[in-house]
């Protein structure tokens, strides 16, 4: 079988509604395929079958040996409210030298504490501590987005000032961003910051982004 064929066999089992036996059966065998493309969207699909043996499947592909197939595992383990997923996410903030991985693990992992219906206290520390030493600028951008969904105040503000950030992809990530930690009582402060971006910016792609967030305010 071609790897194009693979790949047409896993875009149909993601149209289907039940993830059967044979299919799961399917799906483990790529999980071993000498292909990283493949593996990453048998990764990929998964996210699509909350069941147990997918969960066990996405553990064994968050730690493959290519870091896109870990980045795809990261991103569907993300569905999974458990507190298992949620401690082998936090082994991969440390242990993840990837940073795109990485990111996906913070976003992930912060959408599964956020969910767990406790106080953050620990975890708020934690992501402050990690922030000492975090290098990669979209992870802290990440670790911000997770402290706002934790209700730490600071957060937005925080966000906010990666709109001047001199990589522009980063500048896009930080309305993203924005766009999902947008409440009523920090709608101002938001708004008004993306509208100072769009009289200064010069790429396309931010400004773009950030002209269609205005807009979607506007429309509400």
């Amino acid at each position: 079988m071609t790897n194009e064929e693979k790949i047409s066999l896993i875009d149909d089992i993601e149209e289907t509604n039940i993830l059967s036996e044979s299919h799961f059966q399917f799906l483990k065998s790529l999980s071993n395929d000498t292909d990283s493309f493949v593996r990453s969207q048998c990764a990929s699909v998964l996210v699509n079958f909350k069941r147990d043996n997918s969960l066990d499947l996405l553990f064994k592909l968050s730690e493959d040996d290519d870091s896109f197939v870990r980045t795809e595992a990261y991103d569907s383990l993300g569905v999974f409210v458990e507190k298992a997923v949620e401690k082998r996410l936090f082994v991969a903030l440390n242990a993840e030298k990837d940073a795109l991985a990485r990111r996906y693990a913070i976003l992930s992992w912060g959408g599964i504490v956020s969910q767990l219906n406790r106080k953050f206290d620990d975890e708020i520390v934690f992501i402050l501590r990690q922030l000492e030493t975090e290098k990669d600028e979209s992870c802290i951008l990440e670790y911000w987005y997770v402290l706002h969904l934790l209700g730490y105040k600071e957060s937005v503000t925080k966000i906010i000032n990666f709109l001047k950030n001199s990589d522009y992809r980063i500048r896009c990530s930080a309305i993203k961003s924005l766009s999902y930690a947008l409440t009523c009582e920090n709608e101002l402060q938001i708004k008004s910051a993306v509208k100072k971006l769009t009289e200064i910016e010069k790429t396309v792609a931010v400004k773009s982004s950030a002209i269609e967030f205005l807009e979607f305010l506007e429309s509400r």
